[in-house]
């Protein structure tokens, strides 16, 4: 959990557009390619910059073109980057917020965070949902035992 004054959280894509638009700044999405209409309509209506980072699959470079950014607006890599390599990005396109998916530290949300902090960059975290299904489990015995059980 990351508590400070650059950190919103956000209920899901919807809501990290309207926060991170309202904010003033360019955004840098870090969301990947599946969510981009909310970010592209609010980047439209407000009339600020919007760079999306995502997979270098051509699905992804794709979908990022039909929603309608240009090549200048879509960076391909494959991560976790960096805190270095995030704040070049942060820094080459001038973004004042940055938004991320709560991936925890295999997604490299800390090192983002970090880099957001650094450059000064409002930081924008969709949370995950609240789901709880009958097969979740806290501790990996439990698990194990439920799948001994289901034999």
């Amino acid at each position: 959990d990351y508590n400070d004054g650059l950190v919103m959280y956000a209920e899901d894509h919807n809501d990290a557009a309207e926060k991170a638009f309202s904010l003033g700044k360019p955004v840098l999405l870090t969301t990947g390619s599946r969510n981009l209409l909310p970010y592209l309509q609010q980047s439209r209506a407000i009339g600020l910059p919007v760079v999306a980072r995502v997979l270098p699959h051509a699905e992804s470079v794709e979908a990022c073109k039909s929603a309608g950014l240009t090549d200048g607006q879509v960076i391909t890599g494959r991560g976790p980057f960096t805190v270095k390599e995030n704040l070049e990005v942060i820094s080459n396109f001038n973004i004042g917020t940055l938004v991320t998916k709560d991936s925890g530290a295999s997604g490299g949300v800390p090192e983002k965070v970090e880099a957001a902090r650094i450059a000064g960059c409002n930081i924008i975290i969709i949370k995950r949902p609240d789901w709880v299904s009958p097969l979740t489990f806290r501790a990996v015995d439990a698990l194990v035992a439920e799948a001994a059980s289901m034999r």
